[in-house]
């Protein structure tokens, strides 16, 4: 087709639209929420979450743990691949069920603790201050680690999905890492009496060079792959935020008298 010096003519365009169609990139249709929770269903980890859903759910009229559960189904619902691997998971447990009860159990018996009430012989072992900041910070986690998963502004940041899913276990290990210091003292100075608890210390140090050494030598075991320095930096100032996000809930209860500890 011949073309003057001020391009195609009111009559070319015409032809050329009739010939070729529109010159328009179609954009690629989303999947809907409901289609990708459908696919989500056939994954493995999704199979054992509805397992455990099933049985949380039979125990229902059972004094069950209620927030566990809509978690289990919050997590179903989402229906992101495989977040977590089973491996990773296992890792996970062993920080949380071992690693950060030995942490917790060389806390130091401070004075200041004479000053409270006592307990009564039925009180419950999670107390008013312990579950908001369970729901607190819990909720502000999760909404992290979505908008991890789901921002594109997030995802441009990382090379690949193989990095940004090494960053998201990464991010997760030490989201639990910071908040590990939130939980172990009501003040808004979360090192206080820190030195009194070496061994808290040694754990919290020991589980930190693990999972920098899981990022960048776990490989296809781990399904990570090393992260770029700028990557890696992310992470650790999104992780960190969860120590100013509770200093807003410690800050709230100290203006209400309500700044008692565990």
């Amino acid at each position: 087709m011949k073309t003057t010096e001020f391009g195609l003519t009111n009559k070319q365009v015409i032809e050329s639209r009739t010939k070729y169609g529109s010159n328009k990139i179609s954009r690629k249709k989303q999947n809907s929420l409901i289609k990708i929770f459908i696919e989500s269903l056939g994954e493995p980890m999704t199979k054992i979450l509805l397992i455990a859903l099933a049985i949380k759910t039979l125990f229902l009229l059972s004094n069950f743990d209620w927030y566990e559960t809509i978690g289990i189904a919050i997590a179903i619902f989402i229906g992101i691949k495989d977040p977590i691997t089973v491996v990773q998971m296992l890792w996970v447990n062993m920080i949380m069920d071992t690693l950060a009860a030995l942490a917790f159990a060389g806390e130091p018996a401070l004075s200041e603790y004479m000053l409270e009430k006592p307990k009564r012989r039925n009180e419950n072992i999670i107390n008013h201050y312990m579950f908001g900041q369970i729901i607190f910070t819990g909720l502000y986690s999760f909404l992290l680690c979505l908008l991890f998963l789901k921002l594109p502004i997030i995802q441009s940041i990382f090379v690949d999905n193989m990095h940004l899913m090494t960053a998201f276990f990464g991010l997760f290990i030490f989201i639990g890492i910071f908040n590990c210091f939130n939980a172990r003292t009501h003040r808004l100075n979360i090192i206080a009496n820190v030195l009194k608890n070496k061994g808290f210390i040694i754990i919290m140090m020991l589980i930190t060079s693990i999972q920098i050494y899981i990022i960048y030598y776990g490989g296809s075991i781990f399904r990570t792959d090393g992260l770029r320095i700028n990557e890696f930096i992310f992470i650790i100032l999104l992780a960190i935020t969860v120590v100013p996000f509770d200093w807003i809930r410690k800050i709230w209860l100290k203006r209400h008298n309500k700044n008692t500890g565990v």
